[in-house]
């Protein structure tokens, strides 16, 4: 994420660098499948921070997301991380101080949360979530970049290796082996997958870049066959029809599924039903079901 010294929040989040996994914990509204059909047991209970911090993100995830589509509109798609954007504000959140911290902390949606439950939830929330499923392969990545020069407190550093796992590295923005370094460092982190975050000339304005790479590869608890995905009709929010390939699966396998007022939603698990995807497919307009879908959603029907 580039940041200078003192950004306004809204467009420090405009300008967030972000690679990753998109994480809503549980899923809700009325559920017209079994209850346990992918409902594995976490290893141990959440701590009270870390549901504070859980349901605080997926708020902030959910204004982001609709923030996206009000500006980016409905005919294109979209990638978002929320955990990702979460973990990088919440680096940069230990070196806010007076009314920027405020500020943060209410667009964060964290603003009942002390800045001890904020970082130990973190730190307790990547080790769990790293280590939630052995059929699946997840990483949760941290970096810090600063330019050479730059007085960064000792603290500031401290706190998000201790509580982030951040790699902290100041180099010389000038030199084209800065971006090398910290492109690599993303390549790396996400196996290949994003292989530019910075451009290769760094510009003069950036002081610092705070980086969440989230990595996730795990399969189907219910494998689909690869020989049965064929090309199909999808239908966009504008009217239009695209052919894209699809997956398809015709086997007697359950997965809950959920109804709202605007949308259907289907819970697809991965490796030992630790981890699913949460598929949602509007009845009418996209935007009104990313409206529907509410911080207390995801929980609402697994209580």
């Amino acid at each position: 994420m580039p940041s200078g010294l003192h950004p306004p929040v809204s467009a420090l989040i405009r300008r967030l660098v972000a690679a990753g996994l998109l994480v809503f914990f549980g899923l809700g509204c009325d559920s017209t499948g079994p209850e346990d059909a992918a409902d594995a047991p976490p290893p141990r209970p959440l701590t009270a921070a870390e549901d504070q911090v859980i349901d605080a993100d997926n708020a902030f995830g959910l204004t982001l997301l609709r923030s996206t589509v009000d500006t980016e509109g409905t005919s294109k798609n979209v990638f978002l991380s929320p955990i990702s954007v979460s973990m990088a504000l919440g680096m940069t959140l230990n070196g806010a101080r007076g009314e920027t911290h405020s500020a943060m902390e209410a667009a964060l949606e964290k603003q009942d949360l002390s800045p001890t439950d904020i970082n130990d939830a973190y730190r307790g929330l990547i080790d769990l979530l790293e280590g939630l499923d052995p059929n699946v392969e997840v990483a949760l990545a941290n970096s810090i970049w600063y330019r050479e020069g730059l007085p960064v407190r000792h603290a500031f550093i401290d706190t998000n290796r201790a509580h982030f796992d951040a790699e902290v590295e100041g180099l010389n923005f000038t030199d084209p082996s800065a971006s090398d370094r910290i492109n690599g460092w993303g390549n790396d982190q996400t196996r290949g997958s994003i292989e530019k975050i910075v451009p290769s000339q760094i510009p003069s304005n950036p002081v610092m870049y705070l980086i969440n790479a989230t990595y996730f590869n795990g399969p189907w608890r219910d494998q689909f066959d690869p020989s049965n995905t064929a090309p199909k009709p999808f239908h966009r929010t504008d009217g239009s029809t695209v052919t894209v390939p699809m997956m398809e699966k015709t086997e007697n396998v359950v997965h809950p599924t959920y109804q709202a007022k605007q949308f259907r939603a289907v819970d697809i698990a991965y490796g030992g039903s630790l981890y699913s995807m949460t598929i949602l497919l509007p009845h009418e307009d996209a935007s009104r079901c990313s409206r529907s879908w509410t911080a207390s959603t995801p929980r609402r029907g697994r209580r």
